[in-house]
């Protein structure tokens, strides 16, 4: 009784550590200390019901089984789940004392037993396997005494795919429709991979292709629609792979699969010009000979993207200037107040002061105005499409969280700086750029190449004018000599 106690005062975890040799040890003699072996195994989380209830039936003989039970349910939290532990043993007797010894409905509970009883014993357990969920095990006696069409339903409902698959082995007409379920059960879960191999494993060419463009897979997608299709409806089904390629971020495998697949040089250059690929543009134009894609498709998409990171440069640019002055202002005024008064300092200052040196002035919390050149979330591949989207849904968070900041707010310049560090040209937004510049270069068209990358350098330039503790943490700023020190572009008109 005292080690039961001293038991039931440990700790979860210190039953964790110490339960399992405790019990090694009770087990030298289970009859004499069965109270405490019970004792231990209910108090682990989740309690060990069923094997409290073999304890208990092997151990416990006559009256002192009964005690036991009484104490064992007296332990428990649910009646409910001590009766099903007792019918997983297959034990009815033990299911019946459960009942006995218990809240349960005892009319209820014994007809139940009863109709069990009456069964067959393979019957019997397979009824009360399904009963308590032992899925596997009901599996098991089900395949003895019913048909195979039974047995593979029973297991295609209860996803027992891999159990239904070593059942039917030899059946490759019952093997096909276990494995049809396993990955139509495999497609819902979004385990793409895997229901494409078993589709491609039985003959389903086109659901394996669906399968393995779902899952990335778009080379042994299209390897796999290839053993099907053929003609005008292998070229739509690849049409419809590019088409989700590009509307998943993946320009350069859409362009692929346009050119190299389908010939469709026109629409595979035009997929890359939307994302910014001017290189892979130029690849295929010029590898296929058709330089008349530049001319006509290539160089006007590139003087679109040239007026629009124009904008957004100088439109940053007034920003982080006007900002990047105020910063200082607030920090100057700061200053000479402190040294005019070495005991008091103030976060607010007079909308006079402050008016005199920088114009009034609104800004968004946080990064609500940040141009999405600063914006970790337009990566190097990103559509034209996608880059407005984005830009739409920053715009009406923006607004909905806009807060205003006037002149002499006490919180004015902890927005300043934050704004100032979220507004940084990311590193990816100037490769971006950097891109576009050579693309130009590689085009003789030197008079946009040159506006862009001075525009670009100003901002840079801007940037690196920042206070140390707005740079903190922004080290790629720095390090942008390999923009500077290209090539020296010469603004010319072009003959």
């Amino acid at each position: 009784t005292k080690l039961s106690i001293f038991v039931t005062q440990l700790s979860a975890v210190a039953l964790e550590k110490v339960g399992e040799t405790l019990l090694s040890a009770l087990e030298r003699d289970t009859v004499k200390f069965i109270h405490t072996i019970v004792t231990t195994l209910m108090s682990f989380e989740p309690p060990r019901v069923g094997e409290a209830l073999r304890a208990i039936s092997q151990n416990a003989e006559g009256g002192r089984e009964e005690a036991m039970m009484d104490y064992l349910l007296i332990l428990s939290k649910n009646q409910e789940e001590v009766y099903s532990a007792a019918l997983a043993t297959y034990d009815l007797r033990l299911a019946s004392l459960v009942v006995a010894h218990s809240q349960l409905d005892p009319k209820a509970y014994r007809e139940e037993l009863e109709s069990l009883q009456a069964l067959p014993e393979l019957k019997r357990k397979f009824e009360i396997a399904t009963r308590v969920g032992k899925f596997d095990e009901a599996l098991e006696f089900l395949r003895v005494f019913e048909t195979s069409d039974v047995v593979i339903k029973f297991a295609c409902d209860h996803e027992l795919y891999a159990s239904a698959v070593r059942l039917v082995a030899g059946d490759s007409d019952s093997l096909i429709v276990v494995k049809e379920a396993y990955a139509l059960s495999c497609m819902e879960k979004g385990l793409y991979a895997e229901a494409a191999g078993l589709y491609q494993s039985t003959g389903e060419f086109i659901k394996a292709a669906e399968a393995y463009l779902e899952s990335g897979d778009y080379l042994l997608s299209m390897s796999s629609a290839r053993l099907e299709l053929s003609g005008e409806q292998l070229d739509s089904f690849l049409r419809e792979i590019a088409t989700k390629l590009e509307s998943d971020g993946n320009p350069r495998d859409a362009a692929y699969v346009l050119s190299e697949c389908l010939s469709e040089r026109e629409a595979a250059v035009e997929v890359l010009c939307s994302a910014g690929e001017w290189r892979r543009a130029f690849d295929i134009s010029t590898r296929h000979k058709e330089l008349g894609l530049v001319e006509g498709l290539v160089i006007p998409q590139m003087v679109l993207s040239h007026e629009s990171r124009m904008t957004e440069l100088s439109e940053l640019n007034i920003k982080l200037t006007e900002r990047s002055r105020r910063l200082q202002v607030l920090r100057d005024l700061k200053s000479r107040r402190r040294e005019k008064a070495d005991d008091e300092s103030s976060d607010v200052f007079p909308e006079s002061d402050a008016g005199s040196m920088v114009s009034d002035f609104t800004f968004g919390s946080h990064t609500s105005q940040a141009t999405d050149l600063s914006s970790p979330s337009l990566t190097i591949g990103s559509t034209s499409a996608k880059r407005e989207k984005y830009a739409a849904r920053k715009r009406a968070k923006a607004q909905k969280k806009r807060k205003r900041i006037v002149q002499g707010h006490p919180q004015e310049e902890e927005y300043l700086v934050e704004y100032l560090r979220n507004s940084v040209i990311m590193e990816h937004s100037v490769a971006d750029i950097v891109d576009l510049i050579m693309a130009f270069v590689f085009v003789q068209r030197m008079n946009e190449a040159g506006k862009l990358q001075r525009s670009l350098i100003e901002v840079l330039n801007t940037c690196g004018s920042f206070p140390e503790d707005v740079l903190e943490g922004k080290d790629h700023v720095h390090q942008r000599s390999w923009v500077l020190d290209m090539l020296m572009i010469e603004e010319k008109t072009p003959p």
